[in-house]
């Protein structure tokens, strides 16, 4: 009869897991959009600011190096632009995830 009150409350625990995974991952959805805004705010900001003379020298060496065509240049820089973008979008939603685990303990 013990067991089987251990495991009811395990699994009511269980349950409980579950029932915040899915209500954390409909909140981090209904978000997304406003995510998605603030991510390209904070990658103009990292852009423009921070990174602006590496991303200058960047296209300086590529306009330059002969061995490079304009094609293989212009996908080196999407591949840059696009790398930043994607650190900005991952450690911008680790935050607000952590955040909101922290909140809900």
């Amino acid at each position: 009869m013990m067991n089987c009150i251990i495991y009811q409350n395990d699994m009511s625990m269980f349950n409980t897991s579950l029932i915040i995974e899915e209500e954390h991952r409909m909140l981090m959805k209904w978000l997304e959009p406003v995510i998605e805004v603030k991510c390209d705010e904070i990658n103009n900001d990292v852009m423009n600011d921070e990174n602006k003379k590496l991303y200058e020298n960047l296209i300086s060496i590529l306009r330059h190096d002969n061995c490079l065509n304009d094609d293989n240049g212009i996908e080196i820089e999407n591949i840059f632009l696009l790398a930043i973008r994607n650190a900005v979008l991952i450690s911008y939603t680790a935050g607000l995830r952590d955040g909101i685990n922290i909140y809900k303990k």
